[in-house]
């Protein structure tokens, strides 16, 4: 195929969401556990053959669109609206586990991390006090 096909649903959702939370594709791949690559093919709907040459990217697994859609915010229900209520099922499964790992932490403060690691924003949030206290370290 000589021009690009047209993303899929769940990525424009996708997408939409990682210009929403104001993260680079490289940082949202990293946090969703794959390369910037595998990140661009799915959120594009295409990977390259050659030049000039377009594979469709159609169907990706039901886990990697759920982690993706969980560094970015997207809700269960979002990714139902655009007809992948597989990935959805599986995004529940990742937001109940990380839920779950929150309730076993031992200790009050671990335990309060594990609830900012489950949600996405808070996360961010920790991460970039972190990032501030790291470079008031140095100086």
């Amino acid at each position: 195929m000589t021009t690009k096909p047209d993303p899929q649903p769940e990525g424009k959702l996708i997408t939409e969401a990682r210009k929403r939370a104001r993260l680079s594709g490289r940082e949202a791949a990293r946090r969703a556990g794959i390369s910037e690559g595998r990140w661009r093919q799915i959120v594009n709907g295409y990977m390259v053959v050659t030049k000039g040459v377009y594979s469709p990217v159609v169907g990706a697994p039901a886990e990697t669109i759920a982690r993706m859609a969980q560094s970015v915010d997207v809700t269960p229900e979002q990714l139902e609206s655009v007809g992948r209520a597989d990935a959805a099922d599986e995004l529940r499964k990742l937001n109940a586990g990380a839920r779950a790992a929150a309730d076993r932490a031992p200790d009050d403060l671990d335990r309060r991390i594990a609830r900012m690691k489950a949600d996405p924003k808070q996360w961010r949030r920790l991460e970039k006090i972190v990032d501030l206290v790291e470079e008031f370290d140095t100086v």
